[in-house]
């Protein structure tokens, strides 16, 4: 509420003293009038022609310059209060005023829909207020934010890098950047921009798990190894503990998976993904004793796991469990009639 009296009340005083310059003429008698019906576009088409009889008019421009802004015309807002800056010193003031309140207001916007997750319009929102202001950090950086929600990579680099631009040791925007790059398959600049960061703090946990990423993406696998190594140290959970068994998953080297499947299984909310890889590492080991342990494991709490019974009953036809095999194939007739 308290910003909308301010508005109004900017409003008021320069419609007040357009009448004091003695340009209270029924013409303008009109705008003011559009205004408080918040009917913008006749307003605008009425104050632009205003403003072209009385170019020296610096409140006209003012209010124009609001007009703008309440419909989005932001360039042509900045071009506005540029003008009007022109005109007097005595107009910088009111213009800041009003470009802050837009800014503001933009940004808040964008807040609000990126929230929602609307992040398209979020971005033109945050593009919006760099247009306003582009000294502040932060609407670059909500900018890069949610272009990279929308997967525009190129643009949110971009975004991201004029961030940085203003505050260059920023650790947030740094890592947003790296992530930048590394969702652009720039694996060498997301490791080198992630090297920045644990230069400046050794425990960025976003920094460590993204090298390892980055060194596994580019096959390098010594480099990846360590790097995993130093993330699941400082942060063991279950994904970062199930992708570092993968590394050596996708290596043959099953039996160091198993042992990292197995913590990351301590751990999991979702444990049924590491059970499929405890089921199939074992499996590629042959080791048909554990892989019945991990499936069964899955079909007594997933009955209808189609992919489970069929694994299982791979097992129990290697260990001539007959019972068993005949039970899994009873499930697996089932289950694909009913499908």
């Amino acid at each position: 509420m308290a910003s909308q009296r301010g508005q109004r009340s900017i409003r008021t005083l320069i419609l007040l003293a357009l009448s004091m310059a003695g340009c209270a003429t029924s013409r303008f008698q009109t705008i003011e009038l559009y205004v408080q019906q918040r009917n913008w576009q006749k307003a605008r088409t009425s104050l632009e022609e205003f403003v072209r009889r009385y170019p020296r008019d610096g409140e006209a421009h003012l209010l124009l310059a609001e007009i703008y802004g309440e419909t989005d015309r932001i360039p042509s807002m900045m071009r506005s209060l540029q003008t009007v800056r022109r005109l007097s010193p005595r107009y910088n003031k009111p213009a800041e005023i009003l470009a802050k309140r837009y800014w503001v207001k933009n940004l808040d916007r964008g807040l609000k829909l990126f929230r929602q997750k609307d992040y398209r319009a979020a971005a033109e929102r945050f593009g919006y207020a760099v247009q306003i202001d582009s000294s502040a950090v932060e609407g670059w950086q909500r900018l890069g934010d949610a272009l990279f929600m929308t997967a525009h990579y190129r643009q949110a680099e971009k975004a991201y890098r004029q961030a940085l631009a203003l505050t260059p040791e920023n650790p947030a925007i740094k890592n947003n950047l790296a992530e930048t790059y590394f969702a652009e398959r720039n694996y060498a600049k997301a490791i080198q921009l992630s090297d920045e960061i644990l230069a400046a703090n050794e425990l960025d946990l976003n920094a460590l798990m993204r090298r390892a990423y980055a060194y596994d993406a580019l096959g390098r696998f010594q480099d990846a190894e360590a790097a995993f190594l130093r993330a699941a140290a400082l942060n063991p959970d279950a994904k970062l503990l199930t992708d570092f068994g993968l590394l050596y998953f996708r290596r043959e080297k099953y039996a160091r998976a198993i042992e990292l499947f197995q913590q990351a299984l301590e751990v999991s909310d979702n444990p049924i993904v590491q059970l499929r890889y405890l089921g199939e590492a074992n499996w590629r080991l042959r080791n048909y004793r554990e892989m019945v342990r991990w499936y069964e494991k899955i079909v007594a709490s997933y009955p209808e796991d189609l992919v489970g019974w069929k694994n299982l009953a791979v097992a129990y036809e290697a260990l001539g469990q007959t019972d068993q095999l005949a039970l899994a194939r009873r499930h697996i007739s089932r289950i694909t009639s009913t499908n």
